[in-house]
């Protein structure tokens, strides 16, 4: 999960840092957590005490709740979030990481749908996109809400259709 540190006395320039918590480390009492420092990738023993939760679907601006919410798969867990908070995220991860420049929106279309992606995990695409964790889960859940929209709304018969064959030049 997302994590900011705070209270650092040894190393008083990492606080207000963010960075993402990946295992506690039980003899140590600390958790490693995995920022970046100085355009490079570290890892760091950190107490529980110096490190804040980041909400990254935390609520900006409540007045704009649209009063409408979906279900997205964010990990290995099921949030409801309003779409539009969702969508500007995704955007922001979009410009953060340029993936309107060049071909790498086509290259991940294709990955997406080439048909050997089953199932793509944020771990899994931030690796292979060189993402942060947090920021791929947002990517793909706004992903997800878009499928689950055409196939609930757009075309009801897409996925039946789909798992019969039909429609896919495939005899």
């Amino acid at each position: 999960c997302k994590v900011k540190i705070s209270g650092l006395k040894g190393k008083p320039e990492l606080n207000g840092e963010e960075g993402r918590a990946i295992s506690f480390v039980e003899d140590k009492g600390r958790w490693i957590v995995e920022l970046v420092v100085n355009g490079k990738k570290e890892r760091m023993l950190i107490k529980t005490d110096n490190l804040e939760y980041v909400d990254v679907f935390k609520d900006d601006n409540p007045e704009e709740n649209s009063g409408v919410f979906v279900k997205a798969k964010f990990g290995d867990q099921e949030i409801v979030i309003e779409p539009g908070k969702l969508k500007k995220r995704f955007e922001a991860i979009v410009k953060k990481y340029k993936l309107m420049e060049g071909d790498r929106a086509d290259e991940i279309a294709d990955f997406l749908t080439s048909g050997d992606t089953r199932s793509v995990s944020a771990e899994e695409f931030g690796k292979k996109y060189d993402m942060e964790v947090d920021d791929a889960g947002v990517f793909l859940a706004w992903i997800n809400v878009g499928i689950g929209f055409k196939e609930e709304a757009i075309d009801p018969n897409a996925k039946e259709a789909a798992a019969m064959g039909m429609g896919t030049g495939k005899n």
